[in-house]
């Protein structure tokens, strides 16, 4: 299951090829996924969008989707 760890994985990963305006908040959502009650794979298992979770707007919930989709077709982060 993909889980907060991941999704924060993802995010700092794409923070450090952002703008400054884009890795600041990739960093703070990176941050924020450590701390979210519940776990991303539970929440697109159940339809739920991710916008729903705090520092996680509309565009960046859009682009954590492909990834979640990468994930669950079998990729996984380096550890």
């Amino acid at each position: 299951m993909l889980t907060n760890l991941d999704i924060a994985e993802l995010l700092a990963s794409a923070g450090d090829s952002a703008d400054e305006h884009r890795r600041r908040a990739y960093q703070r959502a990176a941050g924020a996924a450590l701390a979210w009650p519940d776990e991303v794979g539970d929440l697109l298992e159940d339809g739920i969008p991710l916008s729903s979770l705090p520092q996680i707007g509309d565009r960046l919930a859009s682009r954590i989707t492909p990834g979640a989709s990468l994930y669950r077709a079998g990729w996984t982060p380096a550890r």
